[in-house]
């Protein structure tokens, strides 16, 4: 062979002088080697990923959930994003004086809110981000739908333009914008302080959720170990009462549950406590097992229950998510219809199926 191969264990792998002689052809495969050796030899140094399963990462789902629980009810109007900015990059100093203000200042305005905790990028300076339910419209009339403000935006990044564009604020949000100034600037802690209405609620949560599922992917920095990295009152607490729709197992399990109750008679699973007994849960456990549901709220749930095999137009289940179309599925499928040596098959299967009612989630959560 005219050319060797040095192997090392702590480095990547290296060509001799000679290779300068070969074909540009044996070069290339070389330098192939080469690449595959650097890439398993960096998955070997690579740290190995932190389970989904640890507190961070449950804060992070509950905080986001807390966060959506808010939008759910409240008119877009009130809905409000406050971002309040410290002079300070000690997270212990400023934690207490923060609670203080959203307790005496905020509180009072909102009937519900989540506070997610950050950092600035270039100075690490602490601020927060809060998605508040206000008890007055942010922006003073004539309101924006979503949509408007989406394009008002979007005009506004092209012609650089001010904010005040979107709308001028209602007295009662220039009012509480100063009040959160002065109670910063009494503690000592800067005075920089902005409101506005959110018109893109997803885009919102992760841009405030952002350090915090940073921390949940990598665990949290030695000067954030004992923080509250996030809060939340009001009608947001509810995000915190429904982690078995954060796992998808867990989710369908619920679903099936309420199907069960249905079938009964019940019209909520309060009442299936009342009709079926204070145990109806632990007993119908084999039954979820076993039967199917005929209507699905999202596609995922139809895939984790009937697999990858058979759409669910083949097989006659309605998926109720208004997104949804045979034209524009989210995952792919083996059968787009039901061959003749799967007719039993399948007869057997839906013999043994529940019909979703219609006060569950998306309508209403179980």
């Amino acid at each position: 062979m005219p050319w060797a191969l040095e192997f090392s264990s702590s480095a990547p792998l290296k060509t001799s002088s000679r290779m300068s002689h070969l074909s540009k052809k044996d070069q290339a495969a070389i330098a192939e080697i080469e690449r595959a050796a650097r890439f398993r030899q960096r998955r070997l140094n690579r740290p190995a990923p932190r389970p989904s399963n640890t507190p961070d990462y449950w804060r992070y789902l509950n905080a986001t959930m807390s966060a959506r629980a808010i939008v759910d009810e409240i008119d877009p109007n009130c809905v409000a994003e406050i971002v309040l900015t410290t002079n300070t990059a000690n997270a212990k100093k400023v934690q207490k004086s923060i609670s203080r203000i959203i307790e005496r200042r905020l509180k009072p305005h909102c009937s519900g809110h989540v506070r997610f905790f950050d950092r600035t990028e270039d100075k690490k300076l602490v601020h927060y981000h809060i998605i508040a339910a206000m008890k007055w419209p942010v922006l003073a009339p004539p309101f924006l739908s979503s949509e408007e403000r989406i394009l008002m935006r979007e005009l506004e990044e092209l012609t650089h333009h001010c904010a005040s564009a979107r709308g001028e604020k209602s007295g009662e949000a220039k009012q509480l914008m100063r009040q959160l100034a002065a109670a910063l600037a009494s503690a000592g802690l800067g005075y920089i302080v902005k409101m506005d209405v959110i018109d893109n609620i997803e885009r919102h949560i992760e841009y405030a959720a952002k350090y915090l599922k940073g921390v949940a992917a990598l665990g949290r920095t030695p000067e954030d170990r004992d923080i509250q990295l996030y809060s939340a009152g009001g009608i947001a607490r509810r995000g915190h009462k429904r982690p078995h729709f954060l796992v998808q197992g867990e989710r369908l399990a619920r679903l099936k549950l309420a199907a069960f109750a249905a079938s009964h008679g019940a019209a909520s699973m309060a009442e299936a406590r009342k009709l079926i007994g204070p145990k109806w849960a632990y007993h119908a456990r084999e039954k979820t097992r076993v039967y199917k549901l005929r209507e699905y709220p999202r596609e995922e749930d139809f895939r984790n229950d009937w697999g990858s095999f058979w759409t669910p137009e083949a097989l006659g289940i309605r998926i109720k998510d208004p997104m949804y179309s045979p034209t524009n599925r989210g995952h792919s499928y083996r059968w787009e219809q039901v061959l003749g040596e799967h007719h039993d098959l399948i007869a057997s299967k839906l013999q043994f199926t529940w019909s979703l009612p219609d006060w569950v989630w998306p309508g209403k959560d179980v």
